[in-house]
C-alpha cells in the first residue's frame, strides 16, 4: 500500500500517524519511505538538496534503481510481504510518472520501466492545492528541494492528474486540506476495508503487532 501526493501534501505525516495506528492494532506492518537510506537512496537525496548535481533523467532512472534494490534484496520489501507483513510506502512508482512528466522526460519510457514493479493494493492520493502545498513548506523547512517550487508543483500536479484520471480504479482520493486526524481517519477506514488488513493482523492476544521500517 502506498501514499502519494506532491511535495508539501502531507503524506509523511500521514505515515507517521498510520505506523502508530496500525502497529496499536496488531498488524504485521513494514514502512518505507522513497528515496531509501540504501546505496541508491543517498546520491538521490544529495541531488534533492542540490549537494550532488546530475540530470533529471538520470534522477529518475536513480529512483527506479533504488525501489528495484529496496524490493530484491535481502530482508527487502518481497521478503517481508511473504512473511505477511503489510507494507506501508511513502511513495511509490507513481511518483517516478509523474515527476518525469514535471521534467518534460520521455513519460512512455518510464512508464514501460514502471510496469515491472509491484501495483500497490491500494494507493491513497492527497489532493492539496499547490499554494498550500508551498505554504506547508514555506512554514516547515529551511530549505526546498530540487522540486519545490510554484512552476514545478504545478507540473507534477499535472503529472498526478493525469495518472488519477487514467487509473482511477487504483487511487482513493482524500482531501489533504482537511485536519490530519480527518485525512488519519479516511485513510484508516481505507486500509482497514482492504482485505489485505486482516491477512496481516496477529491475532494471538498474547503478541503484539511488529513494525519495520528502514
Amino acid at each position: 500500500m502506498a501514499v502519494e501526493g506532491k511535495d508539501g501534501s502531507g503524506q509523511t505525516t500521514l505515515i507517521d500517524r498510520l505506523t502508530d495506528g496500525l502497529s496499536g492494532m496488531n498488524v504485521r506492518l513494514s514502512v518505507g519511505k522513497e528515496p531509501t537510506d540504501g546505496p541508491f537512496g543517498s546520491p538521490i537525496r544529495a541531488a534533492l538538496t542540490h549537494r550532488l548535481k546530475i540530470d533529471l533523467n538520470t534522477l529518475q532512472l536513480g529512483f527506479s534503481a533504488d525501489r528495484s534494490d529496496d524490493l530484491n534484496k535481502e530482508g527487502g520489501v518481497i521478503d517481508l510481504l511473504k512473511k505477511g507483513y503489510l507494507r506501508l510506502e511513502d511513495r511509490w512508482f507513481w511518483s517516478t510518472i509523474a515527476y518525469a512528466f514535471a521534467s518534460d522526460l520521455d513519460v512512455d519510457y518510464f512508464m514501460a520501466m514502471q510496469s515491472k514493479f509491484p501495483i500497490p493494493d491500494l494507493t491513497i492520493y492527497l489532493d492539496v492545492p499547490v499554494d498550500a502545498c508551498l505554504e506547508r513548506m514555506k512554514e516547515s523547512r529551511l530549505k526546498f528541494d530540487l522540486f519545490e517550487t510554484g512552476e514545478r508543483l504545478e507540473k507534477v500536479d499535472k503529472g498526478y492528474r493525469s495518472l488519477l484520471d487514467k487509473y482511477p480504479e487504483q487511487f482513493r482520493i482524500i482531501d489533504g486540506t482537511l485536519s490530519p486526524d480527518l485525512v488519519y481517519s479516511r485513510a484508516s477506514t481505507f486500509i482497514e476495508a482492504h482485505e489485505k488488513y486482516e491477512r496481516c493482523r496477529i491475532f494471538d492476544s498474547g503478541d503484539s503487532g511488529d513494525r519495520v521500517r528502514p
